[in-house]
């Protein structure tokens, strides 16, 4: 079975079904980052072309492409929320623009090829959820010379310094129950997302992932990826932060880095001891990323690194 296949048979009325909620889709319509820097790209690039939304939600970038000027729109979306779309669209007057519909992206056929894929696909560190595949998918609607927004999506690594905070509140979650040291060592090291301040990140960053939406296969999502990483003040290393870019064309920039507030936060991988570093201090290591065996919309990761001579590795499980 292709990695697309199990994606589209594992647990997927649960995921379809997740997204019927209409509160889900306000919070990533509020993220105002998001969503102005997709209405800018849209702008700059749907006018007067056929254009197909992938994974549509409420609709609300079908609409951005159709009050831009767009010829047509082919909203897509399997969950039930394409319902609550084809009403919007209709209540906006774009009924003859925009044609919603509800089925799986692998299942649909569209009667003419399209100029441009808009889709916002991404997840917690950039490939939770896996429906980068549908996008992929979908390429096959594209003319030779379409174009897909995001075109280029880069995931960052880079270290973090403690927050006694959080660490605390971890720690006497469990203290609650008695002396649970096992379950102790778990609850430090399971990744979190968080919007942190940009005062925590301690080091360079670093890419480990750099995809280009026109090129990259389903099975890229399965990456190990080299890095290195140079501490920038003298500090205690309480783990790794990992954060996503996306691009279009040179016309619009999304970033989810530390300090910029979004719906997708940062993920942070907690090491179970803080690494003493100082200042020139490097970091050197292997990010791994594959998408879990049993459920392909969830990740796992490993972190294996090396500081001054001493070897490091960390797996973590992002569900």
């Amino acid at each position: 079975m292709s990695m697309e296949q199990l994606i589209v048979s594992c647990d997927s009325k649960y995921y379809w079904n997740s997204y019927a909620h209409v509160n889900i889709h306000e919070e990533m319509i509020q993220d105002e980052h998001r969503t102005q820097t997709y209405k800018k790209a849209i702008e700059c690039f749907c006018r007067g072309k056929i254009v197909v939304d992938v994974g549509c939600g409420t609709g609300i970038l079908s609409l951005f492409a159709a009050t831009a000027g767009a010829k047509r729109v082919y909203a897509i979306d399997m969950s039930d929320i394409a319902h609550y779309a084809r009403y919007i669209v209709e209540q906006n007057g774009f009924k003859d623009v925009i044609t919603v519909i509800k089925e799986q992206v692998e299942k649909v056929f569209l009667a003419e090829k399209v100029d441009v894929i808009v889709s916002e696909w991404m997840g917690y560190n950039l490939l939770f959820e896996g429906m980068l595949a549908s996008v992929i998918t979908a390429r096959r609607f594209l003319k030779p010379n379409g174009i897909i927004l995001p075109n280029q999506c880069r995931l960052f690594i880079t270290a973090i310094q403690g927050d006694d905070e959080f660490i605390l509140r971890k720690k006497s979650f469990i203290e609650i129950y008695g002396n649970l040291n096992i379950i102790d060592d778990v609850c430090i090291v399971e990744p979190s997302i968080q919007n942190i301040s940009p005062s925590r990140v301690v080091s360079t960053h670093c890419i480990i992932a750099d995809f280009n939406m026109l090129t990259m296969k389903v099975n890229d999502v399965n990456f190990t990826s080299p890095f290195t990483i140079e501490i920038i003040q003298n500090t205690q290393v309480c783990g790794f932060c990992c954060y996503f870019d996306c691009l279009f064309y040179g016309k619009a920039h999304l970033t989810t880095k530390p300090g910029q507030p979004t719906h997708w936060k940062q993920t942070l991988f907690f090491l179970k001891t803080p690494l003493k570093c100082k200042l020139g201090d490097q970091i050197k290591g292997l990010y791994t990323c594959h998408a879990n065996s049993k459920n392909p919309r969830n990740l796992d990761i490993i972190i294996q690194f090396s500081h001054i001579n001493q070897c490091y590795k960390i797996e973590y499980h992002l569900n």
